[in-house]
Parts: structure tokens; C-alpha cells; sequence
């Protein structure tokens, strides 16, 4: 089963249906199932003054708090519909390949694991034993 790993916040909110794109660079012609791995990295620098107005929006909006996150395992799944330079979402970078996702699960528990760049292998993973209710 293929994953990929995803910093925070941002895989916070794809887990709770708010965003449905990915951002990237690269292109790929996967499709369907995604398992995805929260990076141990947090992707804002709040020393960084807009990052850090972002970060305060995100944690207003949406409650988000990052000492509460999961960093560094696999935490749901996700399904890739699409993969186009075309926009269609707020979340869309213009110039980015976004990948378009729907149908995200969380585990109930997440699963400790290393990260890799790209779209990384997680053998076969029992989804229904994990996923939360």
C-alpha cells in the first residue's frame, strides 16, 4: 500500500474533510487509496510573522493546536481522485500539481513509523481494524 508523508497542520485538516488538496510539485498517476503518514516536521515558522498570523487563524478557525498533533506516524487514509494543475479548490496552489482527495479516515491509534520522500511503500495494512468509528 502506497503512503506519503504530509507535515502539520496540514494533514490535521485534510483528516478533518476541511482540505481537499495536496500541493506538490511533482505529478503522479496514482489513484485511490492513500495512507498517510503525518511528518515529523510542523510546516510554519512562527518566527516568521505571516506564518505565525496563519498559524493563529488555523488555531481560531479550526483549534487546532500544535503540541496536540500527531507527528511521525501513519495516521489515516485518504482517496486520490485526481492530480491536475488545474484549479479547483481554495487549497490549490496555482503551479502546483494538486492532488485531490476525498473520503479521509483517521485511526483510532497512530502508527509510529518513518516517513520517506515521495510515495513510499507500508505493506498491506488491515484498514477497517484501524480506522475510527
Amino acid at each position: 500500500m502506497k503512503a506519503l508523508s504530509i507535515r502539520q497542520p496540514w494533514i490535521e485538516l485534510i483528516l478533518r474533510g476541511i482540505k481537499d488538496v495536496e500541493n506538490r510539485s511533482w505529478d503522479t498517476k496514482h489513484r485511490g487509496l492513500l495512507v498517510l503518514h503525518a511528518a515529523k516536521t510542523f510546516d510554519l515558522d512562527l518566527n516568521d510573522r505571516e506564518d505565525r498570523e496563519e498559524y493563529e487563524y488555523l488555531k481560531e478557525t479550526y483549534g487546532i493546536d500544535r503540541d496536540e498533533l500527531v507527528y511521525g506516524a501513519l495516521v489515516g487514509t485518504v482517496e486520490v481522485t485526481d492530480v491536475t494543475k488545474k484549479v479547483r479548490s481554495q487549497w490549490h496552489i496555482p503551479g502546483q500539481y494538486g492532488w485531490y482527495l476525498r473520503h479521509p479516515k483517521r485511526f483510532e491509534k497512530p502508527i509510529p513509523w518513518r516517513g520517506e520522500k515521495g510515495l513510499f511503500e507500508v505493506g498491506e495494512i488491515d484498514i477497517d481494524s484501524l480506522t475510527a468509528t
